[in-house]
């Protein structure tokens, strides 16, 4: 178990611990706020110090935004070549659908690494997620909550900290978040005022930016609706309101939504539905997964507890407050077993339902202020002792969750190390190794020796073909599971295609029998050219070009030299570790000529076709394993064709070839239906070849060869829908 792990099992009791001081302490010495500009800025201080108390080598959350969504940002600020298609990216893919953030119209964040360094491009976004989270639940307290000012900061200290996506998942889920309170207090507490609609615009233009669509909006919605249910505010004007955060919504995601909707068929998570049978079982089923995630956000605890209040003390808002924070639940199973497939919709059934549950924790807030401002004005008159105890209680809350995150975040900080994973691997910033042609890479995977997968095409320019990607084409997970890896290496998901390392491989300080988790050959065959590992391999296989200039000590030094391994882990957080570089052997070009054609039956499944695809591996020869249906577009191979210059254009590939008896030209990339090939201007069919390649038949003679990506976007749509009207 690492230092990491064994001190997660502790941060419970460490929170709660931190919970009973700070409640005992604060009891004794009750405080009142008197300028909250102060009590933010000390608050918003502590809770993005480790994003700034080291500058450039500060803090990231490694596993999900540190090594997905910054990479990401990067990677289009500075290696994409604009356009839908993004070479560098698991062998190919759309860049609107790799993660739904970042694509739409106006994107916040590649604005600040456009701009700033990247440790202030992240302490901007950090800072954005706490101010907004703050300053709308506040406002939300003190108008909807009927809270005074020390009541009211409190519960908004809480809300920055009530929940992981807060704190360390914000690009995809977290920054949406923080806008609910604010959307619910201009929408709905606001919607009696005067100069309503003004508010109205800028609140939704700006949330609109970060509300990211496949995630966070639809809870936002529902917390809106239902925050109007509790108040008593369903009038035309919040209606309205609403429709303007959804036309602003449409404006800013509109190309990200319907790039997703037109590639998702073609994916694994948007092309298959599974079929469900709507019986008791499926209900208990649904019902008992659901209570559980229901009970994993803290917010619902605190939120019951606050209920609890308002019908002890028998308050006017109790029964409109029930109804609110249950719904949430009841929409959240509505959303899940309502059958989409039947009615039309079934891609809906595959949205990440679990997420209306985060509604639940905005739509707490006022049910927590009203709770400490009944439980304070009623602890009053019975004891003045009990005058402080709401408002001390929800801070000592805070306190504990406050605790908890800063406790996990300094054990990941030590696991993981840091930002200085960004530009301190010396050996990928400064790669001799580093080929001359188009070779992708891999990076194997130890967690608490990094570097994560991203950072080779987000932070070094290379092209990672095993990238974490939200939607992508169902034959790369595929491949990945049935031909990459290998029996001994398939616990993890098919979303996840990252590499793992097999500790029980670990001998003599090398890690041996690579062969037996993972197809060198296949890897070979989809262009990867390189191995990235932070460990050091012993393979007959592979050849080694660049290594760190001595091994990492390993989580198995923590017991025999405890000293050296804690010393190495702090100095990573300045230096990061090199990594071992392996070149794999004769690799598959991006484009080459095939000089034999296999063709199976149409009716064999996948499995059987990638056995065929691995008894047909031949670097020389370079098969083309194809579907008997389709081998008529091919043709016959030519061993004359060659291929004399590839290049990476935007939104496709230009290749040179010499042609002077025609052949048979594959692209080391997926086929999807909106690529184009054409030959000195002349269209060619392409025919899918080994599972995740496209192949073309050249005329003879023929020179320069395209391949174009172009998925229809909102104006070709638009453009279609005038000319259907003859306009």
């Amino acid at each position: 178990m690492s230092l990491f792990e064994t001190f997660s099992l502790y941060l419970d009791g460490i929170g709660i611990a931190a919970f009973f001081i700070s409640f005992v302490y604060l009891i004794r010495r009750p405080f009142q706020v008197q300028n909250v500009v102060f009590f933010f800025a000390a608050w918003s201080a502590l809770v993005l110090f480790e994003y700034y108390f080291l500058g450039p080598y500060s803090y990231i959350h490694m596993n999900d935004e540190g090594d997905h969504f910054v990479p990401y940002y990067l990677y289009l600020i500075n290696h994409h070549l604009g356009g839908q298609f993004g070479h560098a990216i698991g062998g190919g893919h759309d860049v609107f659908n790799a993660f739904s953030p970042g694509f739409q119209l106006f994107s916040p964040e590649i604005f600040f690494f456009s701009v700033f360094p990247i440790w202030i491009a992240i302490l901007l976004h950090k800072g954005t997620v706490v101010a907004i989270g703050f300053v709308g639940t506040y406002l939300l307290c003190r108008a909807s909550g009927g809270a005074d000012k020390t009541t009211a900061v409190i519960i908004a200290a809480l809300f920055t900290v009530s929940n992981e996506n807060l704190v360390y998942m914000t690009y995809t889920i977290g920054a949406g978040m923080a806008f609910i309170p604010l959307l619910i207090y201009v929408i709905v507490s606001r919607s009696n005022k005067a100069i309503y609609f003004r508010h109205v615009l800028w609140v939704s233009a700006l949330s609109a930016l970060y509300l990211d669509v496949t995630h966070i909006f639809i809870p936002t919605m529902i917390a809106i609706g239902l925050a109007a249910f509790m108040f008593a505010r369903i009038t035309v004007r919040v209606i309205v309101a609403t429709l303007v955060l959804l036309l602003a919504e449409a404006i800013n995601w509109g190309e990200v939504m319907y790039a997703m909707y037109l590639i998702s068929p073609y994916t694994g998570r948007g092309g298959v539905f599974e079929h469900v049978t709507y019986g008791w079982a499926y209900f208990f089923d649904t019902l008992t997964t659901g209570f559980s995630r229901i009970m994993e956000v803290r917010a619902t605890w605190i939120g019951l507890g606050a209920l609890i209040v308002l019908w002890l003390f028998k308050s006017d808002f109790r029964i409109r407050a029930a109804l609110g924070f249950f719904g949430v639940f009841v929409a959240y199973y509505f959303f899940v077993m309502f059958p989409w497939r039947i009615i039309g919709f079934a891609e809906v059934s595959k949205l990440s339902h679990q997420y209306i549950i985060l509604a639940i924790i905005p739509l707490s807030a006022p049910i927590i202020a009203r709770a400490a401002h009944l439980a304070q004005s009623i602890g009053t008159e019975k004891a003045v002792v009990f005058r402080h105890l709401p408002q001390m209680g929800v801070f000592a809350i805070a306190l504990g969750m406050f605790i908890y995150f800063k406790g996990y975040n300094f054990a990941n900080y030590l696991h993981h190390g840091g930002q200085s994973q960004y530009s301190t691997i010396d050996n990928l910033r400064n790669a001799s190794w580093r080929p001359k042609e188009a070779h992708r890479v891999i990076t194997l995977r130890v967690r608490d020796l990094g570097p994560e997968a991203a950072l080779a095409y987000g932070n070094y320019g290379l092209e990672s073909y095993d990238v974490y990607l939200m939607l992508t084409p169902k034959e790369r997970p595929s491949f990945f599971q049935k031909a990459i890896r290998k029996a001994e290496n398939k616990t993890y998901g098919s979303v996840d295609l990252r590499t793992f390392i097999d500790w029980s491989k670990w001998i003599n300080g090398r890690l041996v029998d690579l062969e037996k988790q993972i197809s060198l050959p296949m890897l070979r065959l989809a262009n990867v050219g390189y191995i990235l590992s932070p460990v050091p391999i012993k393979s007959a296989a592979l050849t080694a070009v660049s290594a760190p200039m001595s091994p990492p000590l390993t989580k198995h030094a923590m017991r025999t030299d405890p000293i050296s391994y804690l010393k190495q882990r702090l100095e990573r957080l300045f230096d990061f570790n090199d990594v071992y570089v392996y070149r794999m052997r004769d690799p598959y070009p991006q484009a080459f000529a095939s000089q034999k054609i296999v063709t199976v039956k149409d009716s064999v499944d996948e499995t059987a076709l990638i056995n065929k695809i691995e008894k047909s591996f031949d670097p020389v020869l370079m098969p083309v394993v194809i579907s008997a249906s389709k081998s008529s577009i091919l043709g016959l191979p030519q061993s004359s064709l060659s291929v004399r210059d590839f290049r990476q254009v935007r939104d496709g590939y230009e290749i040179i070839v010499s042609a002077p008896q025609g052949g048979v030209l594959v692209l080391n990339t997926m086929l999807l239906p909106f690529w184009r090939a054409e030959a000195d201007g002349k269209s060619l069919q392409i025919a899918r070849a080994n599972l995740i390649q496209m192949a073309v038949s050249i005329p003879p003679g023929a020179r320069k060869v395209m391949f174009r990506y172009h998925r229809p976007t909102i104006t070709d749509g638009i453009k279609g829908i005038v000319r259907g009207f003859g306009i």
